[in-house]
């Protein structure tokens, strides 16, 4: 066998194993979840990659609640950790087009959905966060995607 064929083989043997990865081992792992409205009645939903602890996840999430507190005393929080996530989850940490404006990190740990009743609304929402996470390194700076768009 050449040494290109061996290595389209190994490439394509990996590709194989992380996509089976992907859909067997999301149910071995908590994911933390936090959903919220804003006075203006924006929803955000802030999804992470999964923790193999629950007590990790638990954590995550208390720190995110607080955070939703500390900059929005009258949102509403609802925090828990998913075992395992369901198919709309697994579609918002993927990197398919979603029906709303979204926000993710560069590497995809973290991703954040934004709904609202006027869609142009919910894009301000998604871009400005975006302009107040520039300055961030590179790890933590959210990319906002609108609407149906690759992300």
């Amino acid at each position: 066998m050449s040494k290109k064929a061996l290595m389209l083989v190994v490439v394509l043997v990996i590709g194989i194993l992380v996509l089976a990865a992907i859909e067997l081992l999301p149910g071995t792992s908590y994911f933390p979840v936090v959903e919220y409205t804003t006075p203006g009645n924006v929803r955000i939903v802030t999804l992470k990659q999964g923790e193999p602890d629950e007590s990790r996840c638990e954590k995550i999430v208390r720190d995110m609640e607080n955070a939703v507190r500390a900059s929005c005393a009258d949102c509403k929080p609802v925090k828990r950790c998913v075992h395992g996530p369901d198919a709309e989850q697994r579609k918002i940490l993927s990197r398919e087009p979603l029906a709303t404006p979204s926000l993710r990190t560069l590497d995809g740990r973290l991703t954040m959905t934004v709904a609202a009743a006027d869609p142009e609304v919910a894009l301000g929402v998604c871009r400005l966060a975006e302009k107040q996470t520039a300055a961030l390194t590179d790890d933590k700076r959210l990319r906002c995607s609108p609407a149906l768009t690759s992300r």
